[in-house]
């Protein structure tokens, strides 16, 4: 019997309603969030922007932001990349797991997370505003980034 991993799990369904300033942006009417198996949380707040611009134009000519089993993801991925609270190797690492928690295929989920780790926004974290992915206790857990990462 093959044993499953897991990922995390998500509270909340993404809601958006249409901005007219854009052809692509977006407004979350609910808030979404994702608890990763390290037990940090990541909110998309209700109200956040977003338009699946953090995975670059290529990849979304292959893969769509906003369909398929890696919606949420995208949605989390675009809030983390504009808020920069936590450095882009943790965001792009919260990308992939959420969207294997979702039930993307490890493939499409591994080439998705390859294309914003190489491709992607890079950034330190010591930035921005909003949320921070925190821990089950509050902390912003490990700053380096080692072998325990999985990264």
């Amino acid at each position: 019997m093959k044993e499953s991993t897991y990922y995390g799990i998500f509270f909340g369904a993404v809601k958006t309603t249409w901005l007219p300033d854009h052809p692509r942006n977006m407004r979350l009417i609910e808030r979404v969030t994702f608890r990763d198996r390290r037990h940090r949380q990541w909110v998309a707040e209700k109200e956040s922007v977003i338009n699946g611009a953090s995975t670059g134009w290529f990849l979304r000519r292959l893969f769509p932001a906003y369909v398929g089993r890696y919606r949420r993801a995208t949605v989390l991925h675009d809030c983390y990349c504009e808020k920069r609270t936590a450095p882009s190797w943790r965001v792009h690492r919260m990308f992939r797991e959420a969207m294997l928690a979702d039930g993307t295929s490890l493939a499409v989920a591994w080439i998705l997370w390859a294309g914003v780790r190489l491709f992607g926004p890079r950034f330190s974290g010591r930035c921005g505003s909003g949320s921070v992915a925190r821990d089950g206790h509050g902390d912003l857990g490990s700053q380096g980034r080692g072998e325990a990462d999985g990264y």
